[in-house]
């Protein structure tokens, strides 16, 4: 009776062991392939499956994305997208899509896959599964700033001020905004993210603004000259903004102008002054010589 009993309950382990092992252990099912891709942040990119070769013979395919750790546990609950009986294509993340043959859209490459193994698995219908992998990394890129707001602005005071960049770049950049000198940070009116949105401006708040954006692999800035202009019917001081760039072109030819003229005007007197000084000094010789004419003419 005990010998019975202990070997009723040998059963029960054995029976509940391999219960567990299925539910959260990955199946062993051959590898025909690995791969390694680099590709670059936000980019569309496909990636076939190597698993895949005949079609008469595949009854399923499923993608799954995982770390190599959570592959090897509960990876049934990593997939992102599935073909059921190689007609039927199902999209598990809405990031993801899969084409009849196989074959793995990913129509934004994220951060989230950065690191990631991206595991095809073919259900054969008399060999069994088999199964590629393809680890995923994200291409590191300096910053890259794109001002989408004008250079020189003006502003009525009280408006809200909008200025506009666009940022790219892996590790995606750290992006600071400053006026001046002084640092901006977030506060109820003012939004300094990738854009810069400063509610109900006011005069004090005209001059020159900077993003910066960088990561480890660089940093860039671009500068936007703001001034506030006061409400209709108030006198405001334009501010002494230092430009970012060369000087305005219409200011740096007037004072050109105005230098041309006056040099132009002193050697105008000064070759006026010259010709009144030598005619001066010409008329006792025209006098001699008439005096000398006449004394010749009388002596003849």
């Amino acid at each position: 009776m005990s010998i019975s009993f202990s070997i009723i309950l040998l059963c029960f382990f054995f029976l509940s062991s391999l219960i567990r092992r299925s539910k959260g252990a990955m199946i062993k099912i051959p590898t025909s392939a690995t791969m390694n891709v680099t590709v670059r942040i936000h980019q569309r990119y496909l990636l076939a499956c190597s698993a895949f070769s005949d079609q008469e013979s595949v009854k399923d395919i499923g993608w799954y994305r995982c770390t190599t750790n959570d592959c090897e546990h509960e990876w049934d609950k990593h997939r992102i997208a599935h073909v059921q009986n190689m007609r039927e294509t199902i999209s598990d993340n809405p990031n993801f899509e899969v084409y009849t043959n196989g074959t793995l859209v990913i129509k934004r490459v994220l951060p989230v896959d950065d690191g990631k193994v991206f595991i095809c698995i073919a259900n054969r219908k008399y060999v069994g599964k088999k199964q590629s992998n393809t680890n995923l990394s994200v291409a590191k890129e300096a910053p890259q700033l794109q001002l989408e707001s004008p250079k020189r602005l003006h502003i009525i005071e009280g408006m809200d001020l909008h200025l506009d960049a666009r940022v790219q770049g892996y590790p995606f950049p750290r992006v600071t905004w400053i006026h001046g000198e002084n640092l901006l940070k977030s506060t109820p009116n003012v939004d300094s993210e990738t854009s810069l949105k400063i509610r109900n401006v006011t005069a004090s708040e005209s001059g020159n603004y900077t993003c910066l954006a960088e990561n480890l692999f660089g940093r860039v800035f671009f500068t936007v000259n703001v001034y506030v202009k006061g409400q209709p019917g108030t006198t405001t001081t334009e501010p002494d903004i230092q430009p970012s760039s060369s000087p305005s072109p219409s200011g740096g030819s007037s004072f050109t102008g105005w230098k041309i003229a006056v040099v132009t005007v002193c050697v105008l007197l000064v070759v006026i002054v010259i010709l009144y000084i030598v005619k001066k000094k010409c008329r006792p010789k025209l006098r001699l010589k008439r005096f000398f004419r006449r004394y010749i003419s009388s002596e003849q």
